[in-house]
């Protein structure tokens, strides 16, 4: 005959009594029970839970708590194991941008919560920016090192020749290549006087 199950309050009372009084023993309890249903029932993929635990354990830090004061709520090695430091300033934009996903309206997307996908005629990707960026650093670095390899030669310097070599080498319009330099150029030679690359002759000018 199969015994009636009862609860063990002997048990139940020694869980919340090793709770009481202590807001770190409770939230790891928590913390590692919420872990375990997210992993083996939600059916979330991995991502989500990321940034559902990163939400969950970026409060506790900015409760005062440190990784080894909740590392015990992980039910991943790993997790408690192998780990970094990063910013918490990351982390807040991370958890910003799940919670304006979370709840965000019906069709709205992931990246617009997280702005790096806008709605709206001319408002592109992120990854479109980013793409173009790394090519107008590509081609404004290019132009400096011609420009300033003239100079090294023994040449005034010119960016029109520095422009045309970079759009032969690079296969693309004298235009895109002036266009990126001078999106950049103001910042690229503030950078050289910082980093003191640049030696100029008594009463002599850089450019």
């Amino acid at each position: 005959m199969t015994k009636k199950p009862t609860p063990n309050l002997e048990n139940y009372h020694a869980i919340a009594e090793s709770q009481r009084g202590d807001p770190a023993a409770k939230f790891v309890f928590e913390l590692h029970w919420r872990a375990r249903t997210l992993l083996e029932d939600s059916g979330l993929p991995h991502t989500a839970i990321t940034f559902e635990m990163i939400q969950s354990v970026l409060s506790a830090f900015e409760g005062g708590l440190a990784h080894s004061d909740i590392a015990e709520g992980y039910p991943v090695a790993a997790w408690r194991e192998d780990t970094v430091e990063i910013p918490r300033a990351w982390l807040r934009e991370l958890v910003v941008g799940w919670q304006k996903y979370k709840s965000g309206p019906v069709g709205s997307t992931f990246g617009e919560a997280f702005g790096i996908d806008g709605r709206g005629q001319g408002n592109q990707p992120v990854r479109a920016k980013l793409r173009q960026l790394k090519k107008d650093i590509r081609h404004s670095n290019e132009a400096i090192v011609e420009y300033r390899t003239e100079q090294a030669e023994g040449g005034q310097g010119s960016w029109d020749r520095a422009h045309g070599k970079v759009a032969a080498s690079e296969g693309v319009s004298e235009d895109t290549v002036k266009l990126a330099s001078k999106k950049r150029r103001k910042a690229a030679l503030s950078r050289e006087k910082y980093l003191n690359l640049i030696k100029t002759s008594e009463g002599g000018k850089t450019s």
